[in-house]
């Protein structure tokens, strides 16, 4: 019996048997990871050909992740039943999509009607300190 099986791993069929199951095994486990390789896209969503990037999506998310901890510690445990019923979505990868596909679209209007903000009007924004404090009040 263990003869005819010796015979048998040494015959050229279970050889070629052998080798079509090892590269089969090998390629089930590593076409997965060249798919992946292949599917790292620069761009989280696509907005009418305007593609966002994952840095704005993070830097989004992050800002919003940041003003519910602030909104947190300055409401305590009413906090989330506040910003639920306001509406606001407390979870911060989904409030930051929506914010960015907002912000891509209102952008995408805008461009389309023909808004366009002048530098003198900038500049007198800019000079009023009153609207420096505030704006960078916001961004901090």
């Amino acid at each position: 019996m263990i003869m005819a099986i010796r015979r048998s791993f040494k015959s050229k069929a279970y050889k070629i048997i052998l080798w079509i199951v090892i590269l089969a095994m090998a390629g089930i486990f590593t076409l997965p990871e060249l798919f992946k390789m292949g599917r790292t896209a620069s761009w989280i969503a696509k907005i009418n050909k305007q593609k966002i990037s994952p840095s704005d999506f993070m830097r989004k998310a992050t800002m919003h992740q940041q003003y519910m901890a602030i909104f947190r510690e300055k409401y305590g445990q009413s906090a989330d039943l506040i910003l639920q019923s306001m509406g606001i979505n407390l979870d911060p990868q989904v409030f930051a999509f929506d914010a960015v596909v907002q912000e891509a679209l209102l952008n995408q209007a805008a461009q389309k009607i023909g808004i366009v903000i002048s530098p003198e009007y900038v500049e007198e924004k800019l000079a009023n300190p009153l609207f420096v404090r505030q704006e960078l009040s916001d961004l901090i």
